[in-house]
């Protein structure tokens, strides 16, 4: 059988990766196509290329000569991409540069792409202090690796796919199964386009990249599962994509293999969440205004498992990211929504049916709206047991508030909470959605892109009372400006970042873009 195979050739450590497409014998046949690894050098070669067209670049050796190509590259070295559409049926959208009245903030247009930002930004190899802060050290992050490993049939001048979400793999704390390659701290899963691809920050290497043909990835997830195998357990982490079809596929990256697709949705997906406590419970945000809750189970040696819907959660607009509430992970689910930021309850000893809402948060953003509309809260993560971060479209800054004090000022029965806000941070006056906040709790770091291809990082402590004894906002600790890279002799300019994110320790950063880049900084 084909499980036992795979296992019995993990367990001897005789895996080879294939180039090829795999091909699932089951039901799952046509559902999700797998290229194999891109094993390479992790030399210091100025570009490598692998047998898919993934370019890889060497930061240091582009840095080197950066000044003098930068005097040479023309003025308008990208394409055009701001009259791409994308396909029929894309359910992505993005609010036009020239949209801004409050009756018509999501008349928007679901065939057109997002506009790619041109603005020139000036090369820089370190992270930038910005302004005075209290925090006297700051991070230095050297750029690393910067990776084209998503182009649309390989075509190696494809600078248009959009690349939208990108996590860490969980650790294995229990595994049997030794590998070199296979850390957390080091590999990072990125989607966009039909692709996702599994890559080692260290070395640059993409060791998978998987294809869902038809499809567009707008989000991904990991959880850890436990297999029995011979009455022994053993830990399998899955990766969970979905986008434009409804469908989410489960891979399990170890040994190259997606195992099951679940057709959770009539419309296309925009987020997925697993559940910290409960490994199997997955939770699917949707353009069809619902949030649904998945147990995906386990599955057997002949990777066989059954799935079955659990909840079904009322968001009434479109959900752009959610989070489970680390203190009660079985009880609240928060969400970032096209009309506001809403909790649920999720507790199972309620009956099953449809539920709405149960809070819905208040910012202060909402009493200066004239033309714009603020209720469209696009990202938020939290970043500690209690802090949350959220931020909301044409807000111009972040806020980051309490969910413990949040609920103490609740009434009872009253589903309007007025959020309590510690502070404000400033950023981008950028009119673009859908630029995801990201956390680093162990090292009190909050990240976010922009749409000029920097990183603006924020350094916060728990106690601060700064915004609510001044109002003031917070300037961020430093900003990581877009390095300097190298395409085919011409230099690339900004790009807006949809997501920036770090692994657990804050060894590498990894910034996903809109132009087909991935881009690597090691922290040094």
């Amino acid at each position: 059988m084909i499980a036992s195979e795979i296992l019995n050739s993990l367990l001897q450590h005789k895996e080879k990766s294939s180039d090829s497409e795999n091909e699932d014998d089951n039901e799952n046949k046509d559902v999700l196509c797998i290229s194999g690894s891109s094993n390479g050098s992790s030399g210091s070669c100025t570009e490598l290329c692998s047998e898919r067209n993934t370019c890889i670049h060497s930061a240091k050796n582009i840095a080197k000569h950066a000044e003098h190509r930068k005097a040479k590259a023309p003025q308008n070295v990208n394409k055009d991409i701001s009259k791409d559409k994308i396909q029929s049926g894309k359910e992505r959208q993005t609010k036009p540069t020239n949209l801004s009245k409050k009756d018509n903030i999501f008349a928007i247009n679901k065939e057109a792409k997002r506009e790619c930002s041109a603005t020139s930004i000036a090369a820089s190899k370190e992270s930038i202090p910005r302004k005075k802060t209290k925090y006297r050290t700051s991070v230095v992050l050297e750029p690393l690796h910067y990776l084209q490993c998503h182009s649309k049939d390989n075509n190696p001048e494809d600078f248009n796919t959009q690349l939208w979400a990108c996590a860490f793999e969980p650790e294995l704390e229990s595994s049997q199964i030794p590998d070199v390659w296979m850390q957390s701290s080091r590999n990072v899963a990125i989607c966009g386009g039909d692709s996702v691809c599994i890559i080692d920050c260290e070395t640059g290497i993409v060791h998978h990249k998987y294809k869902s043909i038809g499809d567009e990835l707008f989000s991904l997830a990991w959880t850890t599962l436990t297999m029995i195998d011979a009455n022994q357990k053993r830990k399998l982490n899955v990766l969970a994509v979905a986008g434009q079809l409804g469908v989410v596929k489960l891979i399990h990256t170890k040994v190259n293999y997606c195992y099951g697709s679940i057709k959770a949705h009539r419309k296309s997906i925009s987020t997925l969440c697993f559940s910290p406590k409960r490994e199997t419970f997955l939770f699917t945000a949707s353009y069809d205004h619902t949030i649904i809750l998945w147990d995906i189970g386990v599955p057997d040696l002949d990777y066989r498992f059954q799935a079955s819907r659990l909840l079904v959660l009322k968001s009434g607009s479109t959900p752009f990211k959610m989070s489970l509430v680390p203190t009660c992970p079985d009880h609240y689910l928060v969400a970032a929504c096209e009309n506001g930021c809403f909790a649920w309850d999720i507790t199972q000893t309620k009956p099953e049916g449809k539920r709405n809402f149960e809070m819905e948060f208040l910012f202060p953003i909402y009493n200066k709206e004239d033309e714009n509309n603020y209720h469209v809260i696009d990202t938020l993560v939290f970043c500690s047991d209690d802090l949350i971060a959220s931020k909301s479209s044409m807000q111009g800054s972040i806020y980051l508030w309490s969910w413990n004090k949040t609920l103490q000022k609740r009434k009872k029965q009253n589903t309007k909470v007025h959020a309590e806000i510690l502070r404000e941070f400033e950023w981008s006056n950028t009119e673009q959605l859908y630029i995801a906040l990201a956390a680093c709790p162990a090292e009190n770091y909050l990240l976010c892109g922009d749409e000029k291809g920097d990183v603006w990082m924020y350094r916060f402590d728990e106690n601060s009372t700064e915004y609510l004894t001044s109002g003031k906002k917070t300037s961020p600790t430093q900003i990581l400006k877009w390095p300097t890279i190298e395409a085919k002799g011409e230099i690339v300019e900004g790009t807006l970042i949809n997501v920036a994110i770090t692994d657990t320790e804050f060894k590498y950063l990894v910034a996903a873009t809109d132009k087909n880049i991935v881009v690597i900084w090691k922290r040094i």
